[in-house]
């Protein structure tokens, strides 16, 4: 098996053809390794890092790839990552039906690369997938010891075969009720943005409309950031003619109260970026978007709503099955190992001191 290293777009050298095949006998296909989500991420953010995209063959056959990078990890050493990381809501390996030999090749080229690497960081991979059984073997073997990181809930509502359970959830009254309130005040109209110079005419009052809502939150808008912006733009102009971006808005009387800038790939729709005009916070216009994403569904026999990463409270009244992402740690050096799993442990004993002393604060203030 031949392995290559890609250090630019222009060496990438897969075709839309071949990616897309290899894609769809993946493991792992999802909108965040497609050809245009990558691309176009690495357009937008990729500057200060340096792209290793790895690709195995046999002859001439493409088996299988991993997009790839290296960048500072903040701390004065270098960090292999995913391209796209910190904006995927998945992350894998692309390696179609012989993944079982092609993950472990990818990975030992990774592994021995003589760029001074502290650390491969591999974000968002989905518990399920078998990359994480082949990471740990492969890294036992070649003498690098992993950790995994974070898990991450990924809430979702499986919608074929239960498709009476959907109806169901669409007609309760929570998701009726701001449906008939804003139609009793005026003309609601809900709708996907099909076409690519009207849908880029909403991206402002999307982004005005997010940065509001989240202004003055422990939580700022991401589109505070200019380039998150220019992304999301980059994406819709690449995706929308696709139809594999779903960009929806909720007007009454003609003005947006609220939006969701998504995706609807491979029979499932991909709940990404919502947002909804906060002065109307008390009527509940994101479950305008909620019911019009569900009936959808529905409507064009989607699999699932999934939800994605993160807890949010909202995702578990309208989902019916939680999978999990993990974070993966491989260190070139055990002495970079034993470093994190002091930083854990400290932590660890930590939150527990001050979950601890807020017991006894609470009992203390009890007290007559």
């Amino acid at each position: 098996m031949r392995v290559e290293i890609a250090r630019s777009p222009e060496e990438i050298g897969i075709s839309p053809f071949e990616w897309e095949r290899l894609l769809t006998e993946s493991e792992t296909d999802t909108v965040f390794q497609t050809r245009d989500w990558i691309l176009a991420w690495w357009e937008v953010f990729g500057t200060g890092c340096e792209m290793l995209f790895i690709k195995a063959f046999e002859g001439e056959e493409l088996l299988g790839f991993a997009p790839m990078m290296l960048c500072p990890d903040g701390l004065g050493g270098q960090r292999i990552r995913f391209i796209g990381d910190s904006h995927a809501d998945y992350q894998d390996f692309v390696a179609g039906r012989r993944k079982r030999e092609v993950v472990p090749r990818l990975l030992e080229e990774l592994l021995q690369l003589q760029t001074p690497w502290v650390q491969i960081a591999l974000s968002n991979v989905p518990a399920q997938s078998s990359t994480i059984e082949l990471l740990r073997y492969t890294c036992e073997c070649l003498d690098h010891p992993v950790l995994i990181a974070k898990h991450t809930a990924c809430a979702t509502r499986l919608i074929e075969g239960r498709e009476q359970e959907a109806r169901q959830l669409v007609g309760k009254y929570s998701l009726r009720r701001p449906l008939n309130y804003f139609r009793r005040h005026g003309t609601l109209e809900v709708r996907n943005l099909t076409e690519v110079q009207e849908a880029r005419r909403y991206l402002a009052p999307f982004f005005e409309q997010h940065i509001s809502r989240w202004h003055d939150t422990s939580s700022p808008s991401l589109f505070l950031n200019r380039s998150n912006q220019i992304f999301y733009d980059r994406l819709l102009q690449r995706m929308l003619p696709t139809g594999r971006l779903l960009f929806s808005v909720a007007e009454l009387e003609g003005h947006p109260i609220s939006f969701h800038y998504g995706f609807d790939y491979s029979g499932s729709v991909l709940w990404y970026k919502p947002s909804y005009d906060k002065g109307l916070a008390k009527r509940s216009p994101g479950l305008v978007m909620i019911k019009h994403l569900l009936d959808y569904c529905l409507e064009h026999q989607r699999t699932e709503l999934d939800f994605t990463v993160g807890d949010e409270d909202f995702k578990y009244r309208y989902t019916n099955v939680q999978r999990e992402n993990l974070d993966l740690r491989v260190y070139r050096l055990y002495r970079d190992y034993a470093l994190a799993l002091a930083y854990r442990r400290t932590r660890r004993l930590a939150k527990k001191a001050a979950h601890g002393a807020r017991q006894i604060q609470t009992r203390l203030s009890e007290k007559p």
